[in-house]
């Protein structure tokens, strides 16, 4: 009971301010009073932010779901039959996104959709470094080779690492194939 009326005495005291000097209602609370409802707007805030969060993140998902499957289409209907190809490959850290084993080479590619600078980049190229070393534990005698296909701009090179354009994929990789 007690607990219901200093709710309802809170509650009071919170119109009070909203209304503020135009409130009949006497405004006397101490900083005390306050805490509860800061720590609320604080946890609401942060919740709100979280699911703005959230949207982003499954909206880039599925942007980056659809284009993987337009890259696998791609690379089922070019790869030669003599060709493996293994999509979504859970590893220790992450997973790749298709990896392709040849007769004596494996190539690592990963799918990255929108702009690929900065950061993201660095980034990119990081988590390709660790792929190979895993790969490279996994299969000590065959070449391994990793690769980035960008859905935006042209091909490039960062650092020893070749992005390669969705529209320029199919030719990249049959050329990497007969390439040993």
């Amino acid at each position: 009971m007690r607990l219901y009326l200093r709710w309802n005495e809170l509650k009071l005291k919170l119109i009070s301010i909203s209304m503020g000097a135009l409130s009949p209602l006497p405004l006397m609370m101490s900083f005390a009073d306050l805490i509860p409802f800061m720590l609320g707007a604080s946890l609401s805030t942060v919740m709100f932010l979280g699911s703005l969060s959230y949207r982003r993140r499954s909206e880039n998902y599925r942007i980056g779901r659809k284009v993987e499957e337009q890259v696998e289409q791609i690379l089922r209907a070019c790869l030669p039959p003599s060709a493996l190809l293994i999509s979504d490959m859970k590893i220790t850290y992450g997973n790749i996104d298709f990896l392709i084993l040849g007769e004596d080479q494996i190539l690592i590619l990963e799918v990255k959709a929108g702009k690929l600078k900065g950061k993201r980049l660095e980034n990119t190229y990081n988590q390709i470094q660790r792929q190979i070393q895993e790969m490279k534990e996994i299969y000590p005698d065959k070449r391994i080779r990793a690769f980035v296909i960008n859905t935006t701009g042209k091909s490039f090179y960062y650092k020893d690492l070749k992005i390669i354009s969705i529209k320029e994929l199919c030719h990249e990789i049959l050329g990497l194939l007969h390439t040993a």
